[in-house]
C-alpha cells in the first residue's frame, strides 16, 4: 500500500496473522510512487521472505493483494512470478462506478467476484453487457479475472477480496503521517511493538498450537453440527 506525508510516500506490506489481525511486514519511505521504487521495496521484501519463509515460494502459496497502484503490478510480476496478485475489488468497483454510474452494475461485479461455478459468473457477465456492453469490455480489459474473480484466482485469499487491512492500519497511524519521518518511524515502531506484546500475552495461556481466536471458530462449527443433528 502506497500511503501520501507530508513529504514523501510510505510504501507498506501487510500481512494477516493466523487470529486475522493485520501483521505489518515491511515499511519505507521514498521520494515517490513509481516504477522504480516499488521494485526497490519489494526486492528488499523478497529477500527477507526468503532468508525466515523459504517454504511461501512454492508455486501460489503466497498472495498480493492490491489497489493496482502505479509499478507495483509489473514488480510483482518480475520478483514474484509464481505469487497470484489479486486486486483490490472496492478499488474495480469504484472506478467502474465513476465511468458508468449504475449501481446494479456494481452489485453484479460483486456476484461475479464471488461466483464458484463458471455459469453464474457467466450469467453475472451477461446481465452486465445487457445493461451496458460497454461497461463488460472496459473491465475485461482493465483487469483479468483472474485478478479478482473466486472461480480464475490461482491462489487462496480467504475470502479477501479488497484491501480493507491495508486500510485499517493506514487509519491507526492517521496521527503519525502528520509528523516528520523520523518521528514517524519511531511511532510506527513503538505501535507495532505494542500490537506484537499484547498479541503474545493474549496466546500465553492457550494450550496447543492452535491460536485462540481459530480454536473458538472451530469450536462454534462443532457446536453447530453437533445442534444440528441432534435436531
Amino acid at each position: 500500500m502506497a500511503t501520501s506525508l507530508k513529504v514523501g510516500i510510505l510504501l507498506t506490506a501487510i500481512g494477516v496473522d493466523a487470529n486475522g489481525s493485520l501483521f505489518l511486514i515491511a515499511y519505507s519511505v521514498v521520494d515517490a510512487e513509481n516504477d522504480s521504487n516499488w521494485l526497490w521495496f519489494l526486492e528488499c521484501l523478497r529477500n527477507v521472505l526468503q532468508a525466515h519463509t523459504t517454504h511461501l515460494f512454492g508455486p501460489e502459496n503466497l498472495v498480493f493483494l492490491s489497489d493496482q497502484q502505479k509499478g507495483l503490478i509489473q514488480a510483482v510480476e518480475q520478483l514474484f512470478p509464481d505469487s497470484p496478485h489479486g486486486f483490490c475489488l472496492r478499488h474495480l468497483e469504484d472506478n467502474m462506478h465513476h465511468l458508468f454510474k449504475n449501481t446494479e452494475l456494481k452489485s453484479l461485479l460483486w456476484k461475479a467476484a464471488h461466483a464458484t461455478m463458471e455459469t453464474v459468473f457467466n450469467q453475472a457477465l451477461i446481465d452486465m453487457r445487457s445493461i451496458n456492453p460497454v461497461c463488460v469490455d472496459w473491465l475485461l480489459q482493465t483487469a483479468n479475472p483472474e485478478h479478482w474473480a473466486e472461480l480464475y484466482f490461482k491462489g487462496k485469499r480467504y475470502g479477501h477480496l479488497i484491501s480493507n487491512i491495508a486500510e485499517a492500519f493506514n487509519v491507526k497511524l492517521m496521527e503519525a503521517h502528520e509528523m516528520p519521518i523520523l518521528a514517524m518511524l519511531e511511532e510506527i515502531r513503538q505501535q507495532l511493538m505494542g500490537w506484537f506484546a499484547s498479541r503474545r500475552q493474549l496466546e500465553n495461556n492457550t494450550a496447543g498450537t492452535i491460536v485462540s481466536g481459530v480454536q473458538l471458530q472451530i469450536q462454534k462449527l462443532i457446536n453447530e453440527r453437533v445442534s444440528g443433528t441432534r435436531s
